[in-house]
């Protein structure tokens, strides 16, 4: 697991981008190639019913664009909040990495992790999601210590 209160930078384990707080609306989250910036800081937080994964550079929480989540492709942002998204962290044995799948506000965890879209598309700007789980490399991750 990763270590709680500590800060990682997040790099898909397909692409090798990294898990980047977009610097143009401060509020998409994208993969980008590793510049290890603020923006691409992320720091873990572990509580009884989940991780809350906060941005270095402002403080935003990830989380997602809509209410509910009903389907794939839902995207991934970072907000400000009193009350942050949970995530459920797991190790993936078949690509060394690790898997975020999102938590429903009542602590219900989906089968929806975070996902680099386009099958982990390498080009700057490629936009996260969640998606449903499948043995894909674009929705494992590597946590490099900031």
């Amino acid at each position: 697991m990763p270590d709680s209160g500590r800060a990682y930078f997040v790099i898909n384990q397909k692409s090798g981008t990294a898990l980047d707080l977009s610097g143009q609306d401060h509020r998409s989250v994208i993969g980008f190639h590793l510049q290890r910036s603020e923006n691409q800081k992320w720091r873990f937080d572990q509580h009884q019913d989940g991780w809350t994964i906060q941005n270095l550079y402002d403080g935003k929480f990830l989380d997602v664009n809509v209410p509910n989540v009903e389907g794939d492709g839902v995207s991934i942002v970072a907000v400000s909040t009193n009350n942050p998204r949970k995530w459920e962290v797991r190790y993936d044995d078949q690509f060394g990495g690790w898997r975020f799948f999102y938590r429903e506000q009542d602590g219900q965890i989906s089968n929806q992790n975070i996902d680099l879209s386009d099958h982990g598309n390498p080009a700057n700007n490629t936009p996260v999601t969640l998606w449903g789980t499948w043995p894909g490399q674009n929705q494992v991750w590597r946590l490099e210590d900031a």
